[in-house]
């Protein structure tokens, strides 16, 4: 879908260029492609968000940022919904988040299979 919006911004800043840009409509033009790179950016950005887990650390983030937990600190995954909202929570022994996702991210069989991995109880 952003990346539906960055086509459509490009292809609206495209139309503008070859209809002849008269002198005060360049304001228009940049903010178009400066649009459509922000969605652009958004997508590559959200898709590029992975977890990795191994010994003693799970990691999650995208290219452009990364949080870092120990393994040890995450004693439950919980999915839940609420208001529409659909959401995945890494919970400490003592009740506490650790870190919160969007769970259409990756769906539930992958939050499962996470859950197997770290050897924790995935709960609705």
């Amino acid at each position: 879908m952003l990346v539906g919006f960055s086509a459509l911004f490009v292809g609206l800043d495209m139309d503008f260029v070859s209809q002849g840009l008269p002198s005060r409509d360049w304001e228009l033009s940049a903010f178009l492609i400066a649009f459509a790179l922000f969605f652009a950016f958004a997508a590559v950005s959200f898709w590029s968000n992975q977890i990795y887990i191994d010994d003693s650390t799970l990691i999650f983030g995208s290219f452009l940022w990364r949080r870092r937990y120990a393994r040890s600190e995450i004693a439950e995954i919980k999915l839940g919904i609420a208001d529409d909202t659909r959401w995945v929570s890494f919970v400490r022994k003592d009740g506490t988040e650790v870190f919160s996702i969007g769970r259409p991210l990756w769906g539930v069989a992958t939050i499962r299979s996470v859950g197997v991995h770290l050897g924790v109880e995935v709960t609705l």
